[in-house]
């Protein structure tokens, strides 16, 4: 058995995301050595998805049918493994409701935030708890940073 050299980092509690997953330099074979707790779906999936999330749009589209096959091939594997799934890019609530119907667990991109300045990454992340907890009146809150 091969143990990955950032195994002594997860050991320390600090959470991997393994990047842009399927494409570049991500494999298969780095789930099986590495401890990453989420597998980061490539924003060039969810690039190809169609603006109009109607069965039939997908349908017509083999770039579209073919990306949202890829996303929730992902999706299953990372579930499979016990991890997160994150699709990137996401800026439309459209791609939103695609990538979270296919299995994505996690979103990122301009949908959710726009970078911003340091200073306010504090009151950003206490607004998007408190609308989580909002969202969820009736389950305990569980802090995402430590889950």
């Amino acid at each position: 058995m091969t143990i990955s050299p950032i195994s002594p980092i997860s050991l320390l509690g600090v959470g991997l995301s393994l990047d842009d997953f399927g494409t570049g330099y991500s494999s298969l074979s780095q789930l099986a050595h590495c401890p990453f707790d989420r597998l980061k779906i490539d924003r060039s999936f969810v690039r190809e998805l169609p603006a109009d999330d109607r069965p039939e749009r997908i349908a017509a589209s083999r770039s579209s049918r073919q990306a949202l096959w890829m996303i929730q091939a992902i999706s299953s594997l990372g579930g499979g493994l016990g991890m997160a799934t994150v699709a990137e890019g996401v800026e439309t609530e459209q791609q939103a409701r695609q990538v979270l119907q296919a299995g994505v667990t996690d979103l990122q991109g301009y949908l959710i935030a726009r970078p911003m300045p340091e200073a306010e990454v504090a009151a950003f992340i206490t607004r998007m708890d408190a609308a989580a907890c909002a969202s969820q009146p009736d389950q305990p809150h569980q802090d995402p940073h430590h889950a």
